[in-house]
């Protein structure tokens, strides 16, 4: 483990974001234009706000009358406020008072559970709450119509003032009448303690009159005067009280009578609200930064988990570290035509047949696809070099049926050709053979087609390799074709036995194998193959596939020269990885 392996790559992830940009405008621009659409769909709405004031300074006649003088708000008074201004009953004044104005014409007189309608539409777009720490508490409504949400809130706070005023009349109506009837029941009884007074008092002068002059009755009747004349003055006390009760409690009835005309609350009105003339929902800047941010958030973590489980093979670590083989490079598209005819003279020099073949790698020798042929071929003898000294058979074998695996095989050898090597190419493909029609008919030995013997496969060679003066390059074009074998008669041994031939007068044996797939029609090939080089699809091959196909035709990393990817992007692998490689621009 090095010092950088904990470092986070920027390099690498921004080649990553950089090759998954379409993911990420796409994604950025589809919540873009949720956002458009959610906007454009989403009518406006307005905010409109009325602050009142809780205010236990103004004179309160109930407190008067019961002794208690509260000055402050606790939290649960307040809060107990904020749900009395949210209650049915001031919601139903608001209605009623707003629909002489012509508001909630809307809804239907005579639809069923219309109150409760009306009631959770105003809950819904109401609310009430306590402005920070003080004493006043801000009655907000919101509505597509700005004059309807501040007539709406003034509404509110109008139905609760004067329902305080209609609570406060009505317990003026009942303390006054409280206090009548406990006026009343004073009255008797002060008129039971005058009548008591007024015969004791005659009871008392008459014994008083008794002793007058008459020093010399007993002590114990003085004494029980004395008593009597306690007892009086008992009377005359109470009287009295129950006189000053029964005036307290008329002033009191007085002066509650007096106040309850007068429209004191405890709640005024601090500020009314007025029609807003800015929108409050929905919020355009706000909804278009979440999506800008949401989106393109979102779509890192797409390009991330795209390119994270994107397994195709696209680099050359890849390959080393999937396949565990060798790169041998990348072979761009070709421009223009893939092939041309080329003219070949059969064995007997008689005749000219015409093969479509690929020989980019000679023609163009400053492009990229001919420096990647001379790389592959570099590769394949440094491979090699360990071997005895013997003609290299090079198999050229893709996971699937490619038209590239034709064009490299054929400019591979091609490329050997023009550096002076004793070069054959055999198109092994069966399924590709029959599409290189020769414009003359091979003649047909059955004796000679089943190849039993190095004789039988010497004599297939004299009778059936072709020639190209041109590229110096000899071909089989198509040994599987029935001209040649006749009803594909070939086999493992057979094939063994005419490469084994091939080996021995040719340098280089360039073979066209069939796809991975084939897995009967590459097995006849598999023993013989020197080196194997593998077409990858660029951003198609996946490499468990591959792995997977190998392993069935038992080619092992042992006998593979390495790997190339064929078709590849050469400006996407510069911009999106980073991978710039010479490639003249003719070409």
């Amino acid at each position: 483990m090095t010092q950088y392996d904990d470092i986070i790559d920027l390099k690498r992830l921004y080649y990553i974001l950089k090759r998954q940009k379409f993911v990420i405008i796409v994604t950025t621009t589809f919540f873009l234009s949720l956002a458009s659409v959610y906007l454009f769909v989403t009518p406006e709405k307005y905010v409109a706000k009325t602050i009142i004031l809780l205010d236990k300074t103004v004179t309160n006649t109930i407190s008067n009358v019961s002794s208690i003088n509260l000055t402050t708000y606790n939290s649960a008074a307040i809060d107990s406020e904020v749900e009395i201004l949210k209650s049915k009953r001031i919601t139903d004044s608001v209605v009623n008072a707003l629909e002489q104005k012509g508001y909630f014409s809307n809804i239907a007189q005579n639809l069923p559970k219309r109150d409760a309608i009306l009631y959770n539409k105003i809950q819904n777009n109401l609310s009430v709450s306590r402005v920070e720490q003080t004493y006043a508490l801000s009655i907000a409504y919101k509505s597509t119509d700005p004059k309807e949400a501040a007539d709406v809130a003034n509404a509110f706070a109008d139905a609760y003032i004067a329902d305080q005023l209609n609570l406060l009349y009505e317990t003026s109506n009942r303390t006054i009448s409280w206090l009548q009837q406990k006026a009343e029941e004073i009255k008797e009884k002060s008129k039971e303690a005058r009548s008591r007074l007024s015969e004791y008092r005659s009871q008392y002068n008459a014994e008083t009159q008794k002793f007058i002059g008459n020093e010399e009755k007993d002590i114990n009747e003085a004494y029980n005067t004395n008593v009597s004349l306690r007892e009086f003055e008992t009377l005359k006390l109470e009287v009295e009280t129950y006189d000053k009760m029964y005036d307290s409690y008329i002033e009191k009835m007085h002066t509650i009578s007096l106040e309850k005309s007068f429209p004191v609350t405890e709640t005024l009105v601090y500020t009314y609200a007025t029609p807003p003339i800015k929108k409050s929902e929905p919020k355009s800047a706000l909804i278009t930064g979440m999506a800008v941010i949401f989106g393109f958030g979102l779509s890192i973590i797409v390009a991330l988990m795209r390119d994270l489980f994107d397994k195709t093979l696209r680099r050359a670590g890849q390959v080393r570290h999937r396949i565990g083989v060798n790169f041998l490079g990348f072979l761009p598209k070709i421009k223009g035509k893939r092939s041309k005819k080329l003219a070949f003279i059969t064995p007997d020099q008689d005749a000219l047949c015409e093969i479509k073949l690929s020989t980019h790698s000679v023609d163009q020798s400053y492009s990229l696809y001919a420096d990647t042929t001379r790389f592959i071929k570099n590769g394949v003898d440094l491979f090699c070099s360990n071997t005895p000294e013997k003609g290299n058979i090079v198999g050229i074998v893709s996971m699937l049926e490619d038209d590239d695996v034709f064009s490299i095989s054929s400019n591979l050898a091609a490329h050997c050709a023009s550096e002076g090597h004793h070069t054959l190419f055999i198109d092994g493909n069966i399924l590709k053979s029959s599409s290189h029609k020769r414009h003359i008919a091979m003649p047909i030995n059955k004796k000679n087609t089943l190849l039993d013997s190095k004789d039988d496969a010497q004599k297939f060679l004299s009778e059936n390799v072709l020639y190209n003066e041109q590229y110096n390059l000899y071909m089989i074009g198509g040994i599987y074709h029935e001209s040649m074998v006749g009803e594909l008669q070939l086999n493992k041994q057979r094939i063994t036995t005419l490469l084994e031939v091939c080996r021995e007068q040719y340098d280089y044996i360039v073979v066209c194998l069939p796809p991975l797939n084939a897995t009967s029609d590459l097995y006849a090939f598999t023993d013989q193959i020197d080196s194997f080089v593998i077409m990858g699809r660029w951003g198609k091959t996946l490499p468990n596939a591959l792995n997977f196909h190998l392993d069935l035709n038992r080619i092992t990393t042992d006998n593979i020269a390495g790997l190339v990817l064929s078709n590849t992007n050469m400006k996407k692998m510069a911009s999106h990885y980073g991978h710039k490689s010479y490639q003249n621009k003719r070409y």
